[in-house]
């Protein structure tokens, strides 16, 4: 930047700078520092790949963030569909704290479900809901007398019907 104030124009100063925005993700930057050397002289061939990749990378987290954030509202409304299909089988579950009023206990059952029963466990399964409106509940069955465990689902499609 100092010997870019010396001597707007200077190629090497401009290409560094724009490298150095290009490496600290700064791509915006880097294609303004691209741009501007770009008004002088058209033809740079280096500040042409320069700008090229920086735009590129640009897109790129730009499309990375959009993903990004459709993959997050797609697992709050899963987590939000979960919730009402638990809420309609009146499945209630209890917080561990005793003393609770029953309020705060219904606060509590959203970061009770959503961060901890539907969660990923170690076999691989999660609480869910299918296209049909049937939730299944995974549960691992412990044998200790014979050293052997057995992971089921419960499906319930209407309360008070539960399918093992």
């Amino acid at each position: 930047m100092a010997a870019r104030k010396l001597k707007p124009c200077h190629l090497k100063a401009i290409i560094r700078g724009a490298s150095c925005h290009l490496e600290l993700k700064n791509y915006v930057e880097a294609v303004n520092w691209c741009d501007e050397r770009l008004q002088i002289a058209a033809t740079e061939k280096k500040l042409l790949d320069l700008r090229a990749k920086a735009d590129k990378l640009k897109r790129t987290e730009q499309r990375d963030i959009r993903k990004a954030k459709l993959k997050e509202k797609k697992k709050q409304d899963q987590n939000k569909a979960l919730l009402q299909a638990i809420k309609a089988r009146n499945i209630k579950l209890v917080a561990e704290a005793p003393g609770e009023d029953e309020d705060s206990a219904s606060e509590g059952l959203s970061e009770l479900v959503l961060y901890g029963l539907s969660s990923e466990n170690p076999c691989g399964t999660r609480l869910s809901v299918d296209d049909q409106g049937r939730l299944s509940w995974p549960v691992l069955f412990l044998y200790p007398e014979y050293a052997q465990s057995d992971l089921s689902l419960l499906f319930t499609r209407t309360p008070g019907l539960l399918i093992i």
